[in-house]
Formats: C-alpha cells, sequence, structure tokens
C-alpha cells in the first residue's frame, strides 16, 4: 500500500492476460480482470507525459498483433512527432519484444517497431518489452531494446543460442529494472533478487 499509493501503476498488457491466447484476441480478453483497460487488444494504448519524458505504452501483446498498418502505429508516430515539437524524450512499453538471442523466434518481432523508432532515435531513449522470460539489451541506430521478462520464472530457453546482432548484454536471470531519471539522464539498472546489479547505462537527457 505504501509503494502504491505514492506510484502510478501503469501495465503493459502481454499474452496471459488473454484467457484462450487466441489471435487476433477478438474476444478473448478476460473481462474481469482488464476488460475496461484491454478491450480488443488493437487499441487502449496511452501516453503520460512526466517532466521531459513521455511514457508510452503500446498495447502490443504478441507476435503478429501489430501490422505496420495498425491503428496503433499511426497513433504511436503521432505521439513520437508530437514529443519531437515539444521537446521532450519518449521510453516506449509493450509485452513484445524486437530482439532475442534466445531461441523463441516466434515471440519476437523486429520488422515492425524498429524501423519507426529509427526515423525517431532523437526522441525515442528506450523500448522496453517482455514476454520473453530473459534479460537482453540490444542497440539500434540510437535506441536501446531491453527484453525484460525475469520477474516470474525463467523458462528452458537460454540466451544466446542463436545470433543477435545487436545484443549488448544478455544473461538468464530473475531480475526487475530499477530506472532513476533526474535532469540530465536516465539510469536503468537490471537488480537480480540477490540485490546484485547484473547490467546498467545511462540515457542522456540532453
Amino acid at each position: 500500500k505504501p509503494l502504491l499509493a505514492a506510484a502510478p501503476l501503469l501495465p503493459a498488457i502481454g499474452n496471459h492476460d488473454y484467457r484462450r491466447h487466441a489471435r487476433p484476441f477478438a474476444q478473448d480478453n478476460d473481462m474481469m480482470v482488464y476488460d475496461r483497460y484491454l478491450g480488443d487488444g488493437r487499441g487502449n494504448s496511452s501516453a503520460t507525459d512526466c517532466g521531459s519524458l513521455r511514457l508510452i505504452i503500446l498495447n502490443y501483446p504478441d507476435k503478429g498483433t501489430l501490422p505496420p498498418d495498425a491503428a496503433q502505429m499511426v497513433w504511436l508516430e503521432a505521439q513520437l512527432g508530437d514529443a519531437r515539437k515539444a521537446g521532450l524524450k519518449a521510453l516506449l512499453f509493450h509485452h513484445c519484444p524486437c530482439f532475442t538471442s534466445t531461441c523463441i523466434d516466434w515471440a519476437v518481432e523486429d520488422s515492425v517497431l524498429p524501423p519507426l523508432l529509427s526515423r525517431y532515435s532523437d526522441v525515442v531513449l528506450a523500448d522496453f518489452a517482455g514476454h520473453i522470460h530473459t534479460y537482453e539489451r540490444s542497440v539500434v541506430d540510437g535506441v536501446t531494446y531491453v527484453t525484460t521478462g525475469g520477474a516470474g520464472e525463467l523458462y528452458e530457453y537460454p540466451v544466446n543460442v542463436r545470433n543477435n546482432p545487436w545484443q549488448v548484454f544478455a544473461t538468464d536471470a530473475l531480475h526487475l529494472c530499477f530506472v532513476q531519471v533526474n535532469a540530465a539522464k536516465i539510469t536503468v539498472r537490471a537488480i537480480g533478487h540477490d540485490r546484485a546489479t547484473i547490467d546498467a547505462f545511462d540515457l542522456p537527457l540532453r
């Protein structure tokens, strides 16, 4: 209660928030949990400005649910364009990751978001996603992509099984990402369950 009383909760919905995992999730959302927020899996994205940052939550649960001409992509580009005009930097959050070195190629999608985010590399600092239960950091065209799916349990799909040419760091470990923001930079630390820092990097705000 003390934490939730002072911190906003901005959920990035994923495939396990749908009852039967069916595509394109038109009727399978769990109405008892996320019905108002989740809708049909195609809408209900949100954006919140906090100081010099725009926090963008994209409803993108799984591979194949965000075609390049989707309404969410039009909405996302409008958010990034507005952020550029306002001099804001953006952090993007969603469920389906863009890159992985695991063998789970059916759970990643690098053909939709990276081309758009590369055009807005002056705006987008980092892209955070889950889905794959590992930690992996990649950098493409100045945008940092973080797969952070190690909060619950580790699966039998380890990192570094296949080549990820954009990888900076990867590990199989239970973790969470701790993000600190000041006027000059954002510091991100991946922290293991033993409280040790697994990975850390800075994102300049100026």
